[in-house]
């Protein structure tokens, strides 16, 4: 009896040797730094509502900081999953220009919210040798850990942290709508990464844009000329991913 069971405890050890060598062959991780570039959606919008009382309004790119972690199981070379833990900072910069009793002024709104971000992606391209790369694809969710909002007019300028609440539009006693936001935030991954081999693993560049679909604002209730804003952004990052086992 007790070679029996010893019999099948080494035929299951190496049963399960086998499926994790054989998982590793396939399986790799890494980390990545980099900035995202973004905005809000419908600044059009934004514009013509500004142009319609006499003022303009000017979007420049909000710059913020992404990094993590991740891991990736390639099915074969040609096609894997990749699963994500980012984090990375979102917003928008908008500058308006317009006059107070005769006197130009101007306000910049600079809106900043860090995500904690977990995308999964689909992976499809190939490994050449030396040098691959794969194209990716997939959603990502995201969980607003803290943000602020710096509002500068004609060179002075006040910051507030960001409230993950509904803005009460009916209270008169209630702040500026800028300073409350959705704390969660979803929508599509689709970029690029090329790669290196270099040492043991593979040095990469990911080019990615983001395109969100969740209001990133939070009124309540919505006025009468209430839009949707979602985030959208372009993130350049560089990486290293180290391969278990070999392909």
């Amino acid at each position: 009896m007790k070679t029996k069971k010893l019999f099948y405890a080494i035929l299951t050890s190496a049963l399960l040797m086998s499926s994790l060598s054989s998982f590793c062959q396939y399986f790799s991780a890494g980390a990545r730094v980099g900035m995202d570039f973004g905005s809000l959606s419908n600044f059009s919008k934004v514009k013509s509502d500004a142009e319609d009382v006499g003022e303009k309004v000017a979007r420049n790119a909000h710059v913020g900081f992404q990094g993590g972690f991740f891991g990736c199981y390639n099915f074969n070379k040609i096609l894997g999953v990749q699963a994500e833990f980012i984090f990375d900072r979102k917003g928008e910069k908008l500058t308006y220009t317009g006059t107070d009793h005769g006197d130009i002024i101007t306000i910049t709104m600079n809106t900043s919210v860090t995500y904690m971000t977990i995308p999964i992606l689909f992976k499809g391209g190939y490994d050449f040798g030396r040098f691959q790369v794969y194209g990716i694809f997939g959603p990502y969710i995201g969980i607003g850990l803290a943000g602020k909002v710096k509002h500068t007019e004609n060179g002075t300028s006040v910051e507030r942290s960001m409230k993950f609440t509904k803005y009460d539009a009916t209270s008169s006693m209630d702040d500026s709508p800028y300073e409350h936001a959705n704390r969660f935030d979803a929508g599509l991954t689709i970029g690029v990464q090329p790669g290196f081999k270099l040492g043991p693993g593979i040095i990469i560049m990911d080019l990615r844009y983001n395109f969100g679909f969740i209001d990133v604002q939070n009124y309540s209730p919505k006025p009468d000329n209430y839009y949707v804003r979602c985030t959208r952004s372009f993130g350049l990052s560089f990486g290293y991913v180290i391969p278990f086992g070999k392909k």
